[in-house]
């Protein structure tokens, strides 16, 4: 299987493995902190300070970060993968949101979600975001 993994690694443009290996350390990082830091802490990682657009298109983004998180040997589910595409965008000086929805009331057990918007479009976590009523948005 590692073997297979890094043939496709290597078959990807320099750009994409760039973007894969730094969505994949992102994600890592998130994955970290969820576990060690109080909530607004680590809310702070994928809110750093605004950097310059690079011109990589937000969707290649999303897209590097959804793929390395498939690629990584432990579960990322929607909170880490939103940290890590939120801190991408918003170093690249994109004003990207991160939503965080609770399942409504009557529908079972507490259900937590996380996804991402950019001017409106959902770039992550989208597809399961209409279960959920939006408690909080950072910033």
């Amino acid at each position: 299987m590692a073997r297979r993994l890094l043939s496709r690694f290597a078959a990807v443009t320099p750009e994409r493995r760039r973007l894969l290996a730094e969505a994949a350390a992102a994600l890592v990082a998130a994955w970290l902190l969820i576990r060690v830091r109080p909530f607004l802490k680590t809310l702070a990682f994928g809110q750093p300070a605004a950097g310059h657009d690079d011109g990589v298109a937000p969707r290649h983004l999303a897209s590097a970060v959804v793929s390395a998180a498939g690629k990584l040997p432990w579960p990322m589910v929607c909170f880490p993968q939103g940290l890590a595409l939120q801190r991408m965008l918003r170093r690249r000086g994109h004003d990207a949101r991160l939503h965080y929805g609770i399942a409504r009331p009557g529908e079972g057990p507490l259900k937590a979600h996380v996804w991402v918007s950019l001017d409106g479009e959902t770039l992550v976590g989208g597809e399961t975001a209409a279960e959920f009523r939006e408690v909080a948005r950072y910033p």
